[in-house]
């Protein structure tokens, strides 16, 4: 009898159209999109999560742009039955990011917009095995209205107030018979940041990991170091490095695989045996 499994790949702060030191990089960001197309062919993925930063600024480049739709492309094309999931970072803008989200949607590419889909997962099937995927976008002042942080009685816009109102929700939205996943982009305490990242000012940005922590496995975006926050919260890191300080980091995407055996639901909360590797992505252009 085989344990049911279900692997995903793990990725974010893609920073497409990102120029350094007015040094353009785009032919070396299509090569990186390129392993990571060839990640995903040779291995069976049931989805790729995109944990952020997709692009480099609020209005991206036409051929940033153009360079993600042909990949996007192709991953439906050669991986027709690998869903893909993605989060608007703080370099995203989230409405531009989401342009055709709707008709994306049929062809399984989901992308978030705003926290008004928060509570409705995406639930990946894979034979008799099944994974609900949530997707927590990066969340800017205002992400919830007044009504909503009244009722969880938190009145402030802070990342640290936001991700309590997004934390009640989700724990609200879980199913408790099958595993989850949480995409999320945000600066959790303990985190290791880099110089290629816009960090925020005041303890106040911070978030607990604590507030995720019934998920089976959280994929963070926006620190650019791979890092290991909890046993089962991992920043896949950016898969180039964008600054110098990041010269010597090992990048990687990172493999997920998720034992999707129905759960008994029990006083204990016992979580899906989940396995981790690091696959390196080497750039043709070291810094």
């Amino acid at each position: 009898h085989t344990v049911p499994r279900m692997k995903l790949l793990h990725t974010a702060d893609l920073h497409l159209g990102k120029t350094l030191h007015e040094t353009p990089l785009l032919g070396v960001q299509e090569k990186m999109l390129n392993d990571i197309h060839d990640i995903l062919t040779r291995n069976g993925y049931a989805a790729l999560i995109i944990a952020g930063d997709v692009y480099d600024r609020a209005i991206p480049s036409a051929e940033a742009v153009s360079l993600f739709s042909k990949f996007l492309a192709r991953i439906r094309e050669d991986c027709p039955d690998t869903a893909v999931c993605i989060i608007p970072g703080n370099h995203d803008s989230a409405q531009r990011l989401a342009f055709a989200r709707e008709i994306l949607q049929n062809q399984r590419i989901y992308i978030a917009q705003d926290t008004s889909r928060l509570a409705d997962p995406v639930i990946l099937t894979k034979g008799t095995e099944k994974l609900a995927v949530y997707l927590l976008p990066f969340l800017n002042f205002g992400a919830f209205s007044e009504e909503t942080k009244e009722t969880y009685r938190t009145a402030g816009d802070s990342q640290a107030e936001m991700a309590a109102v997004a934390s009640h929700i989700l724990k609200q939205a879980v199913k408790p018979d099958i595993p989850t996943l949480l995409a999320a982009h945000l600066f959790t305490i303990g985190g290791q940041s880099s110089a290629s990242e816009r960090t925020f000012i005041g303890t106040a940005e911070y978030v607990n990991p604590d507030l995720f922590s019934f998920f089976d496995y959280v994929a963070l975006g926006h620190l650019h170091c791979c890092q290991r926050i909890t046993d089962r919260m991992y920043y896949s890191g950016s898969p180039l490095p964008y600054s110098f300080d990041e010269s010597d980091d090992a990048k990687c995407v990172l493999s997920i695989d998720i034992d999707c055996t129905p759960k008994q639901p029990d006083i204990n909360g016992a979580k899906a045996p989940v396995t981790i590797e690091r696959i390196p992505i080497i750039s043709e252009r070291p810094l």
